[in-house]
């Protein structure tokens, strides 16, 4: 069995962790019509920029202890979710 470098699962594990952050917080800030544009992208940009903390400071790490990581797919669906500016 071959698996792949930790390099590459602790950068998926920080990009795809922000991915979800985002897409919680950004649903909560349309639900509540919050929705400025600016906003948003500010929240995805500190979401995304929080995951990328040195070791325990990192939310992250915490959860991919508790969790260990979403799943590809999902990351995906939730990116495309997020660039297109639709939630479901």
């Amino acid at each position: 069995m071959i698996l792949p470098d930790q390099l590459v699962v602790i950068v998926y594990g920080k990009f795809a962790w922000g991915i979800v952050l985002a897409s919680i917080l950004t649903n909560a800030l349309d639900n509540l019509n919050l929705g400025d544009r600016r906003l948003l992208l500010v929240v995805v940009m500190l979401s995304m920029g929080s995951m990328w903390l040195p070791g325990v400071a990192s939310p992250s790490h915490w959860l991919g202890m508790a969790l260990q990581s979403p799943s590809g797919l999902r990351g995906l669906l939730v990116f495309s979710a997020i660039s297109d500016g639709t939630q479901s």
